[in-house]
């Protein structure tokens, strides 16, 4: 339903009523002087919006034509993915990354808490490509991987010039694997480990040492400034593609 709305300068300054001419003729007469204002108290809501009110006088009465409908809302924008397809050299990058990396940051759950906490651990791989490490029992980060395997990796670290963030860096959500020293999987990933890092052999065997692998879920690599990739964890390990 719709209504007329006077121009504003119909209004009284001395008191809050609205003042309308006496008649008809007059009102439509101040109309066409001023662009009409539409009031609309349909289910949406009054809303006014101003226009120019085409109207139809009768003898008696003032037919207002309807208003017309809203236009459609403009299309949403496509959205646009920030990462880019795993290709070649992504995928050499994220093996070099990898596989030449001798520590990593590594971010754990405190025990009791939802709390995060980062260290720094060393780092080798598996026969397979998996991240591979040497952790004490006494460590906070070793305790906190006990009551809560779900962790991450941040891989990678800045070159002597230039922007650190324009340097690789490789993000992997993972869950650590404990592995028991008193078990076969112990003495191939010591075999293993030591063959990397040679100079662990000090403490590879002291009783609070134990080696722990990342099963890796997903994860991110950014090799630079609008060069970012989604990883799966098909593609960690020496028979990605």
């Amino acid at each position: 339903m719709y209504h007329l709305s006077p121009p504003p300068e119909w209004h009284s300054n001395e008191q809050d009523s609205q003042v309308f001419p006496e008649t008809l003729q007059h009102a439509m007469d101040r109309l066409a002087a001023f662009p009409g204002r539409v009031r609309n108290t349909q289910a949406n809501g009054p809303h006014i919006k101003p226009q120019q009110a085409p109207f139809d006088i009768g003898p008696n009465s003032v037919t207002l034509l309807p208003c017309p409908p809203p236009q459609d809302p403009a299309p949403p924008m496509p959205e646009t993915s920030p990462f880019r397809p795993l290709d070649d050299e992504a995928r050499a990058t994220l093996r070099t990354l990898l596989g030449t990396a001798t520590h990593a940051a590594l971010a754990v759950l405190q025990p009791g808490t939802t709390a995060p906490s980062v260290t720094r651990i060393a780092l080798a791989t598996t026969a397979e490509g998996a991240p591979l490490s040497l952790i004490s029992s006494l460590s906070s980060h070793t305790q906190a991987l006990e009551a809560h395997q779900a962790c991450a990796l941040l891989i990678g670290e800045p070159g002597d010039k230039g922007d650190p963030l324009t340097h690789p860096r490789l993000t992997l959500h993972a869950t650590a694997r404990l592995i028991a020293r008193d078990t076969a999987e112990h003495t191939t990933l010591r075999a293993r480990y030591l063959a990397e890092r040679p100079k662990a052999k000090l403490y590879a065997d002291f009783g609070d040492f134990r080696f722990v692998t990342f099963d890796i879920t997903d994860g991110l690599l950014n090799a630079g400034f609008g060069k970012a990739y989604l990883i799966g964890a098909a593609d960690i390990g020496n028979d990605a593609a």
